[in-house]
């Protein structure tokens, strides 16, 4: 395998506080870090592109100091976002939420996969065809 492709939709719903109507924003779901060597995708709730732009400031910190990043700093990188995003997001969350960012490795081609219900863990994808939603692998 020579490359990796990533891939996302444009979709991202809101349901009005009354439930009467829903809004359908396009918001641009993949980001690159400055490296150039991850990419990741979010899918999930409002709190979604919060993690995704915290992630975006760790891995620019991360390439900011010279070093090799290795998949340790990565999934360091992306443990860390949930305190500074939970102690924004909690305050306005309504109900429960979800949150699942997915990041591809190109270097090593591995696929990693974070879920805000388990802020402390990062999995290590092993199937090559797989989908941010662990529930739904119909949406791959």
């Amino acid at each position: 395998m020579d490359g990796m492709v990533i891939a996302s939709d444009q979709a991202e719903r809101h349901v009005s506080d009354d439930l009467r109507y829903g809004v359908t924003n396009l918001v641009e779901k993949i980001r690159i870090d400055p490296s150039g060597q991850f990419a990741w995708a979010y899918s999930g709730g409002l709190v979604a592109p919060m993690f995704s732009a915290e992630l975006f400031k760790n891995m620019s910190a991360l390439h900011a100091t010279g070093n090799p990043i290795t998949r340790t700093d990565v999934e360091n990188a992306i443990t860390a976002c949930f305190a500074p995003v939970w102690a924004t997001w909690q305050p306005q969350a309504k109900g429960p939420t979800q949150c699942v960012l997915v990041v591809a490795y190109g270097k090593t081609k591995e696929i990693l996969r974070w879920n805000l219900n388990r802020p402390t863990e990062v999995e290590r994808v092993e199937s090559p065809c797989f989908s941010g939603q662990e529930f739904n692998l119909s949406a791959f």
